[in-house]
């Protein structure tokens, strides 16, 4: 019987220590997910605090800027010599630069290809490209009108500054 009672004990150590084990490793699972839950927390949390940095860094630059433009805005509007002579400048160089609508005194030209010249009414000595408006002869008067101080040219509409090509399109029939 002595027998029996060790290995009834045995038995129920074992059993004992078979729970313990379980719920041992019960409680490390649970304190892993705990764990990692937590670290993941942590890192949004991190994540937050730098994204609320940035927020704070750029409304205080953008106060700063706001403050600066309030500034500027307040020289430009006291009244001295120099903002109304900025002012004729900007207006001068939007009428060169064609920005402007310009209205006054002025002439109107108009050219028109010969309309009766055609190959059967030309001569074979004759060049048919002298009945025809080029763009050459619209450059030539352009510089004659610049020249002359027009402060505004137009061809059908167009607005014509320092930097426009006058050019020859052929259209191909």
């Amino acid at each position: 019987m002595d027998r029996n009672k060790v290995a009834i004990t045995l038995g129920i150590v074992c059993v004992i220590l078979t729970i313990a084990i379980c719920v041992q490793v019960n409680t490390i699972k649970s304190a892993n997910t705990t764990v990692s839950q937590t670290f993941a927390e942590d890192s949004l949390r991190d994540e937050v605090l730098k994204w609320k940095e940035k927020y704070d860094d750029i409304t205080e630059e953008l106060n700063k800027a706001e403050k600066n433009l309030t500034k500027i805005r307040e020289e430009s509007t006291q009244n001295d010599t120099t903002s109304s002579e900025k002012e004729e400048q900007i207006t001068l160089n939007n009428n060169l630069l064609g920005m402007t609508n310009l209205v006054g005194k002025g002439i109107e030209m108009t050219l028109t290809d010969d309309p009766n010249a055609t190959r059967e009414t030309i001569s074979s000595i004759d060049d048919i490209s002298r009945h025809i408006v080029h763009d050459a002869d619209l450059r030539a008067i352009v510089n004659e009108l610049k020249n002359a101080g027009a402060e505004a040219i137009s061809i059908n509409g167009q607005r014509i500054v320092n930097t426009t090509a006058i050019t020859c399109i052929r259209k191909c029939n």
